[in-house]
């Protein structure tokens, strides 16, 4: 059996979908009942008439060829104004600065052995980069963009930012640093000394470690955080919807591959047959290029590792759910907030 159980604060509705091959017993405020005995969780109480039955009056059903889909007001009823207001309050940029500075020591080690690549230790100043798509929100910020001379220059501004000594500086998707003697040099690629995998390249600005290559360890608890490859295409998509309202995409690689994206639903919960709960998630239809395909608002070039990584996310969970299809498009669903 495939279940979904869907919280929407904007409109104040749990939405509940089942394969047909089971049969609802009864809905209480927070489980669902088949008559088979199996139950499932909501992930947010609902309102029911006494009874706490399908019947209530705040609970509808809908019936397909091969789902059931039942909707019930949530308690608090709708909460947000709008998702765009969501996006706005609740997204950060994972591995910041700020969020750094407040865990007072931390180590970056190798993600595949633990090697120590950076002690805090050692950067008496560390600073966030300006965002890696900001040539991309200038008609953001101008109400005449500047010509390509002036582009140029802010772009060449941009290239020269290098840290000097004790200086960490944090992009998006990596870390930089001037120099570093607790790695390998091949070429441009920087490799873990142990394990000889990869943790960035090399850069004219200098050591730039990509976030999904090493691990964060919290000097005084021992905690272990992880940066995955998707949660860089993640940023970057709720960048340009928080920027610019963007919700249709197409992201690309270097490398020709490619995909057309559509978001919405920012700030949803969703439970997905009582194993994988996410919360703040985006819900995402996605579909192969197609040449008949008009309506990708904006390109984002995102690098491989991220792209693969990111797409297995969207099919895993895309297998999972009891209609993982809509008018053409794959559904799918990923967290903005981890």
């Amino acid at each position: 059996m495939a279940y979904l159980a869907e919280y929407l604060p904007r409109i104040g509705i749990v939405q509940i979908s089942f394969t047909d091959n089971y049969e609802l017993d009864h809905i209480t405020e927070k489980q669902v009942l088949m008559k088979n005995g199996e139950t499932f969780n909501l992930p947010h109480q609902v309102i029911l008439d006494p009874g706490n039955d399908a019947t209530s009056k705040n609970v509808k059903s809908l019936v397909n060829e091969k789902v059931i889909s039942i909707r019930c007001k949530a308690v608090g009823g709708a909460r947000l104004k709008s998702s765009a207001n969501h996006s706005t309050l609740c997204f950060y940029e994972k591995w910041n600065s700020i969020e750094l500075k407040k865990l007072h020591g931390f180590f970056l080690v190798c993600n595949n052995c633990q090697e120590k690549v950076l002690d805090s230790i050692y950067y008496d100043k560390i600073y966030d980069l300006p965002s890696e798509n900001w040539t991309e929100l200038m008609d953001l910020w101008h109400c005449h963009k500047p010509d390509e001379n002036v582009n140029f220059f802010y772009q060449s501004s941009m290239n020269n930012l290098i840290p000097a000594n004790k200086e960490l500086f944090i992009g998006e998707s990596y870390f930089l640093i001037n120099n570093s003697n607790a790695c390998l040099i091949k070429g441009k690629l920087i490799e873990c000394k142990k394990c000889f995998s990869e943790l960035g390249m090399l850069s004219a600005n200098g050591y730039k470690f990509n976030k999904w290559n090493l691990c964060l360890i919290n000097n005084s608890t021992g905690e272990l955080s992880y940066f995955r490859p998707y949660e860089f295409v993640v940023q970057n998509i709720m960048q340009h919807v928080k920027s610019m309202g963007v919700r249709r995409f197409k992201l690309i690689t270097r490398d020709g591959k490619s995909i057309f994206l559509w978001c919405f639903d920012i700030g949803t919960t969703v439970l997905i047959n009582n194993e994988i709960l996410m919360e703040n998630c985006i819900k995402i239809l996605y579909k192969d290029e197609d040449s008949s395909e008009k309506h990708a608002e904006e390109e984002i070039t995102v690098p491989k590792e991220c792209f693969d990584d990111f797409m297995s996310y969207l099919i895993l969970v895309n297998s999972k759910l009891p209609d993982p299809s809509f008018l053409g498009w794959r559904l799918s669903y990923i967290n903005y907030i981890s």
